[in-house]
């Protein structure tokens, strides 16, 4: 049967018809998602901040900002191949990027270089994840490249069992905000860097694949100094050439195995995005902290209505 036409409110006092048809339930999002956006983009622009367009520039996504009346185009690419594809400076942004997550990765620990042991059979795979960090007036804070596993590949009861981990629920954030409204309370918001990267992984057999230009961005150092604003820190043309031979040869697979790190696997110590257990993972982790009754600064509680809630009991100052 065909099922009653609906809508949509996608903004207080807008309505998004949605059109009729077995697939409602599905569109009602998507059309609800463009609506919101459409009109965000059209607010931004009257308020003078910065003029957003979203396209499609060889393969993948680009934005297109005005800021301060000035046009800038940056592009993010969905593979260290597609990298290879920008011009000169955008790459060795994307490429200062990749080295500082490794770099970071390599800080704490998250791995060790080993060789693949005989009969494992089996590493998970990765995958790098690129964005551009923007300001609220839509200028380039920095180029974000992350390393992720491709959790979809671990097989059960080989390199995971238990990836449960609780949620805090959005009744609970705003009834926090409402409570700090009504008696003027202060409310103070963090970020951890790499959080799930700071908790142990829960098994010593996880083994993943050498990522796409390991060796070279682990080895090499960076052939100009980067800068995110527009021709800034050019590098001559010659070594860019030379660059980007390197980095093509290195993009595959065989001739990754055929390098430095030939037959050899990360085996990973801490819970590395992507994978199915680093969320539990940090969330224990995250718990016992907060629970230590032998820090005084610390001995929190957990909240039997949400477990995503911590709470502490502090005696009243004059």
């Amino acid at each position: 049967p065909t099922a009653p036409r609906r809508t949509s409110s996608a903004a207080k006092g807008t309505e998004v018809p949605v059109p009729s048809g077995s697939g409602w339930d599905s569109t009602v999002a998507d059309v609800a998602d463009t609506a919101v956006e459409t009109m965000l983009m059209n607010e931004i622009a009257a308020l003078g901040i910065a003029q957003v367009e979203h396209m499609h520039l060889r393969g993948f996504g680009a934005t297109e900002l005005t800021v301060d009346g000035k046009r800038h185009s940056y592009s993010t690419p969905a593979t260290p191949a597609q990298t290879l594809q920008l011009p000169d400076d955008e790459l060795l942004l994307w490429l200062d990027a990749m080295r500082r997550e490794l770099d970071e990765l390599i800080d704490l620990k998250c791995w060790d270089v080993v060789d693949v042991p005989k009969g494992h059979g089996h590493t998970v795979g990765c995958k790098w994840v690129f964005k551009i960090k923007e300001l609220a007036d839509g200028t380039v804070e920095r180029f974000k490249g992350r390393l992720t596993a491709k959790g979809f590949t671990q097989t059960k009861h080989l390199n995971y069992d238990l990836i449960f981990s609780p949620v805090v629920r959005f009744a609970t954030v705003r009834f926090l905000i409402a409570l700090a409204a009504k008696y003027d309370l202060e409310l103070d918001q963090m970020d951890v860097g790499n959080a799930f990267v700071t908790s142990d992984l829960d098994t010593d057999d996880l083994y993943m694949e050498i990522p796409p230009w390991f060796e070279y961005l682990t080895s090499s150092p960076p052939p100009v100094s980067q800068d995110p604003r527009p021709g800034i820190g050019e590098p001559a043309s010659a070594s860019m050439h030379e660059l980007r031979r390197k980095l093509k040869l290195a993009t595959t697979k065989a001739q990754i195995r055929e390098g430095r790190f030939k037959g050899k696997a990360l085996r990973l110590k801490k819970a590395l995005y992507g994978l199915k257990q680093s969320s539990r993972c940090f969330n224990d982790k995250l718990s016992a902290y907060l629970q230590q009754q032998t820090v005084p600064e610390l001995n929190f509680s957990r909240s039997g209505t949400d477990y995503g809630l911590f709470f502490k009991r502090v005696p009243r100052t004059a």
